[in-house]
């Protein structure tokens, strides 16, 4: 092996200059060291290691380190945090709410209580904006306490918190007033009793749910930002950055100590309020930059994710109603009763409801008769309609009991209408007066059809309902039912759960569906009944419990906008005759023929108002006759046997013989004697024998004929006074007189 030049030369080098510096007693060990020297350099195995030149050694660099630490008030990492129950059970478990003020009209209202008595939310004047401060007055809902208990009164902003109750207890119920620059723009009415639906997250108009009781939706977290220096060289820190929910924030002014010797660290610390019932991820990143004394800066970062999932099946299902215009159907006018005020009557529409005559409910004198017992009120039938002249205006062969018809009458006075049955035989005769020219107003009966319909005014109302069921939850569901029920509907149930083709709604997604009614708003004001349907909504989610939502909508009969009241009068005789057709009687009695019985009007006149045909005729007044008052009268027959002794009034009528008093034979003298002394007024004769005329309504003193035998011109009728209330409201009779007027003379009666 070669020794490189150079290094022997060196090893030489170093030999002599020893041997020169050595003193004479070294020098025989000078003379070993040389020998060792030679002895080496003379070896051709020798072999020289060298180490290597050390590199140069680097200075120390910076290096920083970031780390987000996150928990809640009780120490428990933000990330592991749990969503409560959303639904705040039995008032034993909640004793105070808490709302966050969001401002708002009721429009955005989300919850599921059904409040019947009172509105649930109603905006005024275009209800609160969502920007201004708002004083909110809460008071306890209770509205028949003689006390008013205030539960809240403050002027807040949009996200301030509304806690009730302060230093009372919790009410059964909160009303709330909203007012902006003093005027009020919502009032609240929500039920905390427990008996109605109440869950974190509702919303109740301007109103969020955020706590009842323990549970509680906000919670307040601490975030912790460590900044460390783990390098080897002293650094400034020079930028730290925060960045979440895509926007950044600089906290190098958070930071207090900037200058970091070798393992120092900083922190800082941010507060924030953490909703745990809203699906959510929250990520938040730190990035930090330091300054070393010298060499290149250094950074670092670090992320912490929350992800929150609450599991909350929520759905809620609504109706709604209105009419062709957008009317809300509980805010529907009932329409003018009146047909026409003078003017003929173009359109008329009736509800055939079959029954007879009899229960006719009309002002018109027009025809209705039936032939039986009139129409069924179950079958179908036959209508054919024509004008006075004949002119079809209206035919089908199948009406059944409920439908409407509608008959144009093209100008026709009278619209006659015929029903027969299917084997067409006649079963009524109708006539309706479309002139103008009689009373004709909605809802008259006449016979098997109620008119419910002229020209432009209609009871009948096409209403349109929209059912809709909404998800109100957290997650995404699977709809497993949607049906509505309602009695008077045909059919009463109906499910559009098969009508529905994605059956999947993600959270806030609602479906709907119309459904239209035809609606008798008359009826419904005259019979004062509700209507009510029912929406019943069910869904699962796909984790979790299913979850469930009704409600009602209640059609209130509208308040009739009108007083109508019908006075009839009816007068039948003893046989039953109507008054106006009972007929007058052959005035003379007998006709040859004995009479048998007589009856008298005394009248309190003198002989000289006689007026009679007999020639027998006696009359004698005394003392002034009787002088229209009330005497005492004593007739006697030919036979001299007494016939009638009675008191009598004046215009009174008694009849001769009296029932025990035997008979008139021939003739009867009667005398009219002073009621009070006996004595004598007037004395007469009357012939009875049929020998001489005697007529009804003869007069012989102060006597008139009024029957005579059978003949009689005093009739026993009876009226009847019917006052009925055909309006849609009840009422208190105020005033029922009776006016009757014969000849020049008037009576009034107060009934």
């Amino acid at each position: 092996m070669k020794i490189h030049t150079s290094v022997c030369a060196f090893i030489s080098t170093v030999f002599l200059s020893t041997e020169g510096i050595l003193g004479d007693s070294d020098k025989e060990l000078n003379k070993e060291t040389r020998f060792l020297f030679e002895n080496l350099l003379s070896r051709t195995d020798f072999s020289l290691s060298i180490p290597p030149t050390p590199p140069p050694t680097e200075p120390p660099v910076c290096k920083v380190a970031v780390k987000i630490n996150c928990v809640d008030g009780d120490g428990t990492n933000c990330d592991e945090v749990e969503t409560p129950s959303f639904q705040c059970n039995g008032r034993e478990e909640f004793d105070t709410v808490t709302f966050n003020y969001i401002g708002g009209k009721c429009e955005q209202s989300s919850n599921t209580q059904d409040i019947l008595l009172t509105a649930a939310c109603e905006d005024f004047n275009g209800g609160p904006d969502k920007t201004s401060n708002a004083r909110i007055l809460c008071i306890d809902g209770d509205l028949l306490s003689p006390v008013l208990v205030i539960l809240f009164d403050e002027t807040i902003s949009v996200g301030d918190k509304v806690t009730v109750p302060g230093d009372s207890s919790l009410p059964k119920s909160i009303f709330c007033e909203i007012s902006q620059d003093n005027v009020k723009l919502q009032e609240l009415f929500i039920d905390t009793s427990g008996e109605e639906d109440l869950y974190l997250k509702d919303v109740f108009g301007s109103f969020v749910v955020e706590s009842c009781g323990e549970k509680d939706c906000l919670v307040p977290i601490t975030y912790t930002y460590l900044i460390e220096n783990v390098g080897k060289i002293s650094m400034d820190i020079t930028e730290v950055m925060l960045s979440r929910e895509d926007r950044s924030v600089d906290l190098i002014d958070e930071v207090k100590e900037r200058a970091l010797e070798i393992g120092d660290s900083t922190t800082i610390s941010d507060k924030e309020i953490l909703d745990i019932c809203v699906k959510d991820e929250i990520m938040t990143t730190l990035s930090a930059k330091a300054d070393p004394e010298g060499g290149d800066p250094c950074f670092s970062q670090d992320t912490y994710d929350i992800e929150i999932d609450p599991k909350e099946c929520r759905v809620k299902v609504v109706i709604t109603c209105e009419d062709d215009a957008g009317t809300e159907c509980n805010d529907i006018d009932l329409p003018e009763l009146k047909c026409s005020e003078g003017d003929a009557v173009d359109v008329v529409s009736f509800e055939y409801i079959g029954g007879s005559c009899a229960q006719s409910l009309n002002k018109q004198d027009e025809i209705c008769e039936d032939e039986a017992i009139g129409p069924s009120t179950s079958d179908d039938v036959k209508i054919l309609c024509t004008d006075g002249n004949g002119n079809e205006l209206y035919s089908k062969d199948d009406v059944s009991v409920g439908e409407v018809i509608s008959i144009q009458t093209s100008g026709a006075d009278i619209v006659l209408c015929i029903i027969l049955d299917e084997g067409d035989q006649l079963k009524q005769t109708v006539g309706i007066n479309t002139s103008g020219d009689e009373k004709l107003d909605l809802q008259d009966v006449f016979g098997s059809l109620k008119l419910k319909g002229c020209d432009e005014e209609s009871c009948l109302i096409l209403l349109t309902y929209k059912y809709t069921m909404k998800n109100i939850g957290t997650n995404a569901m699977e709809i497993t039912e949607l049906s509505r029920t309602n009695d008077v509907m045909t059919p009463a149930t109906v499910s559009y759960l098969g009508e529905i083709s994605d059956k999947t709604l993600e959270v806030q997604e609602s479906t709907s569906f119309d459904e239209m009614d035809l609606y008798d708003i008359c009826d419904a004001s005259d019979k004062k009944v509700s209507e009510i349907t029912t929406l019943e909504g069910k869904a699962d989610p796909p984790e979790e419990k299913s979850c469930e939502d009704d409600t009602s909508y209640i059609l209130e009969p509208p308040a009739s906008i009108g007083c109508e009241v019908r006075v009839d009068i009816t007068c039948k005789d003893e046989k039953g005759t109507n008054c106006d057709e009972i007929e007058t009687p052959e005035l003379q009695c007998g006709d040859g023929d004995e009479i048998d019985v007589l009856s008298f009007r005394y009248t309190g006149l003198g002989c000289l108002a006689s007026a009679n045909a007999q020639d027998s005729d006696e009359c004698k007044d005394f003392n002034g006759g009787p002088f229209f008052e009330d005497s005492r009268i004593v007739c006697i027959n030919s036979e001299m046997e007494k016939v009638f002794d009675s008191a009598v009034s004046l215009d009174e009528v008694f009849t001769v013989p009296t029932k025990d008093n035997g008979d008139l034979a021939d003739s009867i003298m009667c005398d009219i004697l002073n009621a009070s002394d006996g004595s004598k007024k007037q004395s007469l004769k009357i012939v009875t024998s049929g020998e001489e005329a005697l007529y009804l309504k003869d007069e012989y003193g102060s006597l008139e004929v009024e029957s005579c035998n059978e003949k009689s011109c005093l009739i026993n009728i009876e009226y009847e006074y019917v006052l009925k209330n055909v309006g849609s409201n009840s009422m208190v009779i105020t005033d029922f007189m009776r006016r009757r007027e014969i000849q020049s003379s008037v009576s009034t009666e107060d009934l």
